[in-house]
């Protein structure tokens, strides 16, 4: 990260950005995710405060408009907030997220984009019954049974139930590689 950060020190304004939201990827991806939101805030308010500029409009951003980040890697923070317990902070994001795609052109990976959202909401906020119908195999032939698994054990862990979350988690587990498999561990772990 450290490397990143003097990389951006002397990178033009549209590279430093770039570089910046990678370093909140791999933040994320470590585990640290109190450190990937606070940069994502940090992010936010320079790129606010970069709009006020008149030179703003030549700053490349791959952001929607509305988003200080790319609106994948804006779930992914909302997610990082919901699991450090700042739910507010991830309903606004998801309010801000609904915002900015809705003025997208439509397409498959956009969709995609939102219905992940969508699920990372409903799970971060221990509804389980509103959850399922969302993660119903014909809903969702994009996720895997260790996807679905997770994200019931995510919403169980939200609304209190430790030993429906764990059951989850381990049964994800069983199913889940890669990067995936790492999550599922973190989320054990929380327990």
């Amino acid at each position: 990260v450290r490397s990143l950060e003097q990389m951006m020190r002397r990178a033009p304004r549209d590279v430093a950005d770039a570089i910046d939201e990678r370093i909140v990827v791999l933040l994320l991806s470590g585990g640290r995710d109190r450190d990937a939101v606070e940069r994502a805030d940090a992010i936010a308010a320079r790129r606010t405060n970069l709009a006020v500029d008149a030179d703003a409009s030549a700053a490349a951003t791959t952001a929607p408009p509305d988003l200080a980040l790319s609106p994948e890697v804006w779930v992914e923070v909302m997610l990082a907030a919901s699991r450090v317990g700042d739910h507010a902070r991830a309903a606004d994001m998801f309010r801000q997220f609904e915002h900015a795609v809705a003025k997208l052109p439509v397409s498959a990976a956009r969709d995609a984009l939102w219905h992940r959202a969508s699920i990372a909401m409903l799970a971060a906020s221990g509804n389980t019954e509103a959850l399922e119908p969302w993660l119903v195999r014909a809903n969702t032939p994009h996720m895997s049974d260790a996807g679905r698994s997770y994200w019931r054990g995510f919403a169980a862990h939200a609304a209190g139930d430790a030993t429906a979350a764990r059951a989850w988690f381990e049964r994800a587990q069983k199913r889940a590689r890669g990067n995936a498999k790492v999550a599922v561990a973190r989320a054990l772990a929380g327990l």
